[in-house]
C-alpha cells in the first residue's frame, strides 16, 4: 500500500478499533474529520521505515486524556498547526514524517488528518500495535529513546512544552496537564530521527487495521477477525451491569455479562484490561481483547458501553514486543494492580 484513500478510512476505523482494545476514543468523529479532510487535500502517502532516511525528523502524534470526555470536548483542528510551528521552532527544521503513537482507536486517524492538512507522508507502523493507556508503554521507551520533549495543546490554543527525566515521569506530569486541560489535549513525544525510527517502530500496524477492517466487512464478521488475528473466542452474553468513572484522565470501570456459559467480568482503564468467567481469569492484557456486538460484529470501545447490549468477547496476541520480559514489565496485569500470573 503507497496511499491511503477515502475508501480505506472505513476499514481503518473499523480495524482501529479492534485494535483499540476498547481504548484509543471511538473513532467516529475523527472518521468524518479525515473523509471531509482528504476530500479537500488528497490522499496521504504512506511509507515503510525501512524507507526513509536516518536524519528524518520524525514526529509521533496523537491525542491524550479521557476518551468519554473527547466524545463531548471535540478537537478544534488548531491544535495540530500550533504544535507543529512548536516542534519546527524547537528543532530549527522542517518536519519530514509523521507517525502513529498508537493504532488503536481515534488516534489512528489523528496524524493522518493532520498528514492529509499539510502534505506529509506517514510512516506504516506505530510504537504500539494497539492502545494502552499510559504514554510510558512504547516500543521507543523499550529502546530508549527519550519521550522529552513532549509538546502538549488543548482546543484552546493553549500548547506547552515539557521536559521529563524519564517516560514515567513524562507520563506524570502530561497526565496531570491534560487532566487540567479538561482531560483531553493533542500531544507528540518521542520525536526522533530515520535511524531511533527504523529501531523502534512496530512495523506495518497502519495496513494491518485496514485489513482486519475489510475482513470485518465481510460475511461473519466475528469469524473472520478470529481467522485473520489468529484469536480466539472467549463467550458472549448481555451487559447487565456497568460502573465507571474519569479518574487522572482515564476512564475506570468495570462490566458484568450474563451468558449461557455463566457469568463474565471484565475491567477496563481506558482499554479492556481483564476478562475473567465464573471467577476464573480467561483473559488478560497485553493480549487484545475485543467487545463486538453479536449480530452486527460491531467493537465497542468502552466509552460506548451499553446495558442490555448483546456482545462476543474475541481475544488475540499483541505484538511480539509486548511478550518480553522487557514488554511484559510495563503492560503486564500487574502494572494496572492485578497480582494474577502471566
Amino acid at each position: 500500500m503507497q496511499k491511503i484513500y477515502l475508501e480505506h478510512l472505513e476499514a481503518l476505523a473499523i480495524g482501529a478499533t479492534i485494535l483499540g482494545s476498547g481504548g484509543g476514543g471511538d473513532p467516529s468523529y475523527d472518521l468524518m474529520i479525515a473523509k471531509q479532510q482528504l476530500a479537500q487535500t488528497g490522499p496521504v502517502t504512506i511509507v515503510p521505515v525501512e524507507a526513509i532516511s536516518d536524519e528524518a525528523l520524525v514526529v509521533p502524534l496523537e491525542f491524550m486524556g479521557a476518551p468519554l470526555v473527547s466524545m463531548e470536548m471535540l478537537s478544534s483542528g488548531r491544535e495540530f498547526e500550533i504544535i507543529f510551528a512548536a516542534i519546527e521552532n524547537h528543532y530549527q527544521r522542517k518536519i519530514d514524517y509523521l507517525l502513529t503513537i498508537e493504532i488503536g482507536g481515534a488516534n489512528a486517524f489523528t496524524p493522518l488528518i493532520a498528514a492529509s492538512k499539510f502534505g506529509l507522508p506517514l510512516i506504516d507502523g506505530d510504537t504500539l500495535g494497539r492502545a494502552f493507556p499510559t504514554l510510558n508503554i512504547s516500543s521507543c521507551n523499550l529502546k530508549g529513546i527519550s519521550a522529552s520533549p513532549a509538546f502538549l495543546c488543548d482546543v484552546n490554543g493553549r500548547c506547552l512544552i515539557v521536559e521529563a527525566d524519564s517516560a514515567f515521569e513524562m507520563e506524570e506530569k502530561c497526565r496531570k496537564i491534560t487532566e487540567e486541560m479538561g482531560s483531553s489535549a493533542a500531544i507528540s513525544f518521542y520525536i526522533m530521527n530515520g535511524k531511533q525510527a527504523k529501531e523502534a517502530v512496530i512495523r506495518k500496524s497502519v495496513s494491518r487495521a485496514i485489513e482486519i477492517g475489510q475482513a470485518m466487512q465481510k460475511e461473519n464478521p466475528i469469524q473472520n477477525l478470529i481467522d485473520a488475528t489468529h484469536g480466539t473466542w472467549i463467550g458472549s452474553g448481555v451487559i447487565c451491569d456497568i460502573e465507571q468513572h474519569i479518574d487522572n484522565a482515564f476512564l475506570k470501570g468495570f462490566l458484568k455479562i450474563e451468558g449461557e456459559k455463566g457469568s463474565f467480568s471484565i475491567d477496563y482503564q481506558n482499554e479492556y484490561l481483564l476478562v475473567s468467567q465464573n471467577g476464573k481469569i480467561v483473559g488478560k492484557i497485553p493480549d487484545i481483547i475485543v467487545l463486538l456486538e453479536e449480530e452486527s460484529g460491531k467493537p465497542i470501545p468502552s466509552e460506548a458501553l451499553l446495558f442490555g447490549l448483546r456482545i462476543s468477547i474475541v481475544s488475540f496476541p499483541s505484538p511480539d514486543i509486548w511478550k518480553t520480559p522487557e514488554g511484559l514489565a510495563l503492560t503486564a496485569p500487574k502494572c494496572f494492580g492485578y497480582e494474577v500470573p502471566l
